[in-house]
């Protein structure tokens, strides 16, 4: 616990007290941190009692569960009446996608359901007449990284060797068209993820519930991993996207434990460090 405190105390040191830190070259940067470290390391009293909430020593207060989460019966309820205002739902009627040969992203496939998906995550400005991108594409999009590419970055992963026209099973996986070259560029479905919150995250969970509770009967052994894939990448996902600061200094001992780096410097909703 002293370990995260004393990385939130040089950070909070960086953002108020540094405000050239912009226009700091990397290598003054990186002296300016093992200067901070040093002085609060030397200062510190091990032997004080932290009070602090864990969420704030996690630079995750603004995170907290909010109001908006639906139960179970809330959410069938809103599915029953999501479909009696739409007749069609022309998607499943696709459905199998002869392009999609992959077990997983077929069983994947055919639990999403796309239009609620869609009013599930989507903000409140979202005006689908506007929008060539979709909030339920963004959201396949992060399920395909996850489960198949997690190794790369969100850079390379929005590239043609990812969804050029000759990877058919991707493009038709995120509902992208065939017959062009159309792709999402990283910073979006970045930006996708950082505005995601845990209420959004929680009513997709809430929805997949029911309807893996109805198959579970008849799942096989790649369905059920894929599942387990699933549930892991939500929870990995409570915590949302942050910007991010690589500063390498010398290894710093604090107690039993090691403060290696400050990299990345997590820093809060209000920290801006570029």
């Amino acid at each position: 616990m002293h370990r995260k405190n004393i990385r939130q105390i040089v950070t909070k040191q960086l953002k108020y007290d540094h405000p050239h830190w912009k226009k700091m070259t990397k290598k003054s940067k990186k002296e300016l941190v093992k200067q901070i470290m040093d002085e609060v390391v030397n200062n510190y009293d091990y032997s004080q009692i932290l009070d602090l909430p864990i969420e704030q020593l996690t630079g995750t207060e603004n995170q907290t569960p909010s109001g908006g989460i639906r139960t179970l019966s809330e959410m069938a309820e809103y599915i029953e009446d999501f479909y009696s205002a739409n007749l069609f739902n022309f998607d499943k009627i696709r459905k199998p996608y002869p392009e999609i040969v992959d077990q997983e992203l077929i069983f994947i496939d055919e639990l999403f359901d796309d239009p609620i998906i869609n009013s599930l995550i989507s903000q409140e400005d979202y005006s689908p007449q506007h929008r060539e991108i979709h909030p339920y594409q963004l959201f396949r999009m992060e399920i395909l990284k996850i489960i198949k590419y997690p190794e790369i970055s969100y850079r390379k992963f929005c590239s043609d060797e990812y969804f050029g026209k000759e990877r058919k099973q991707n493009r038709r996986f995120l509902r992208l068209p065939l017959n062009t070259n159309d792709q999402v560029h990283h910073t979006e479905l970045c930006h996708f993820r950082k505005d995601l919150t845990f209420k959004h995250l929680m009513n997709v969970l809430v929805y997949i519930n029911p309807v893996v509770l109805r198959i579970l009967s008849c799942m096989e052994l790649t369905q059920l991993s894929c599942l387990l894939k699933l549930i892991i990448l939500y929870v990995q996902s409570r915590s949302k996207a942050k910007r991010y600061e690589f500063i390498p200094i010398p290894t710093v001992i604090v107690g039993n434990a090691a403060i290696k780096e400050i990299s990345p410097i997590m820093l809060s909703d209000t920290v801006y460090i570029h």
